[in-house]
């Protein structure tokens, strides 16, 4: 902060233009120029540094972490045109994403990246779209200052938060909580779904819960799964299957494995 009670500027050390206040019994300074525009240098580093941390509270709060974090579209890259194209369809996606998108392909194939990379874009895009002011109050009072754009969970979790968050326990408060976050966020991302080897009743009608709210409020939903379109649909139910399939843009990825073996180095 600039020393207003200071004489001289206290880094140039020419002396300043002032007034005396007289409740205050003593003289009140103008600040230098170059105070001025060293204290504008420390407010865009301040800023630079809020969107940093509020990035990467978005992301964690949407659900990518660990090695998801690493996936974006800077790191995926494609093996053939037609993987060329899907990411550039992703992209696309990211910053406009208004239907459901169904990623199917096998184990390896680059889905999880596909979709992880365009919810850390979907963040991305929101901490850059949010002006100075709102990041300054965001660093003084650490309240986002808009709701997580998305929420990336698997379908192993969803279901047992569909199973634990189906009774009237307090104990499974925060299951309903994800519960309500999964009918709610702007964009949904279910990975690995139809993977199941067998699906309750319960479970298809919990999943199709949270589906159709989604689909009855306009909000797009992203899933992948190893499994062919028809596969799917026998899986986790024709309702399921067909609010997700509505409007939907299908992404086939049937390319070789982006995995590499990690090298064991002595």
């Amino acid at each position: 902060m600039t020393d207003n009670y200071n004489k001289h500027c206290t880094i140039c050390g020419k002396e300043k233009t002032g007034k005396f206040v007289p409740f205050l019994n003593r003289y009140i300074y103008n600040p230098c120029q170059c105070e001025k525009d060293k204290e504008a240098e420390q407010l865009k580093k301040d800023i630079r540094a809020g969107k940093i941390k509020l990035f990467d509270r978005y992301l964690t709060i949407v659900g990518l972490t660990g090695q998801n974090r690493q996936h974006t579209f800077s790191t995926y890259n494609p093996l053939t045109e037609k993987e060329k194209g899907n990411k550039e369809q992703c992209i696309r996606y990211a910053d406009n994403p208004l239907h459901n998108l169904i990623f199917i392909g096998g184990t390896g194939t680059g889905k999880t990246h596909l979709v992880s990379a365009i919810l850390y874009q979907v963040c991305y895009n929101l901490v850059k779209s949010l002006d100075d002011t709102e990041i300054q109050n965001y660093i003084k009072s650490d309240n986002l200052p808009k709701p997580a754009p998305a929420l990336y969970i698997r379908e192993c979790d969803i279901l047992d938060i569909v199973r634990k968050s189906s009774g009237k326990s307090f104990q499974f408060e925060k299951e309903r909580e994800i519960k309500e976050q999964c009918k709610s966020r702007k964009l949904l991302c279910i990975d690995d779904i139809g993977v199941q080897e067998k699906y309750e009743r319960d479970d298809i009608l919990g999943l199709y819960d949270i589906i159709d709210t989604r689909y009855n409020s306009n909000l797009p939903t992203i899933i992948t799964s190893n499994l062919l379109p028809d596969e799917l649909k026998q899986n986790i139910g024709v309702r399921v299957y067909d609010r997700l399939k509505s409007e939907a843009v299908i992404i086939n990825i049937d390319g070789k494995s982006h995995r590499k073996p990690k090298e064991i180095t002595n």
